[in-house]
């Protein structure tokens, strides 16, 4: 895929808070073959998947990144999504950015896991 699109969900409780929102974003951007990275307050809102699909087609997009807290979750949200925007569903990853809490960890360290989950 040459076209990928990262889309992160930050809910303040579980990401935003453990997490360096926009290091993931300035990192994700310059990761070989995405054209997009984007983060949303609540990105499984019927709004924000609104503008998700729009994304899709505006940048043409052949594969999405959903990051979150609870890819299990959210999987049926998306793959609907996915068929609107009229991409295969195999084009797209879900991956859980929550940090796990304890261990000593920093935000850095947290932030640095997640980024590489989205390579």
């Amino acid at each position: 895929m040459e076209n990928i699109g990262i889309f992160i969900c930050y809910c303040e409780f579980e990401i935003a808070s453990s997490l360096d929102i926009e290091e993931i974003l300035k990192v994700s951007r310059k990761m070989e073959g995405v054209k997009f990275a984007g983060s949303y307050k609540d990105l499984f809102g019927s709004s924000n998947l609104r503008v998700i699909a729009e994304s899709i087609r505006k940048e043409g997009l052949d594969g999405v990144v959903v990051a979150s807290c609870s890819p299990c979750i959210h999987r049926q949200i998306v793959e609907d999504m996915l068929e609107k925007a009229k991409l295969d569903k195999r084009s797209c990853e879900i991956v859980s950015i929550k940090a796990e809490s304890g261990n000593g960890k920093e935000v850095s360290d947290f932030t640095q896991g997640a980024i590489e989950k989205l390579k």
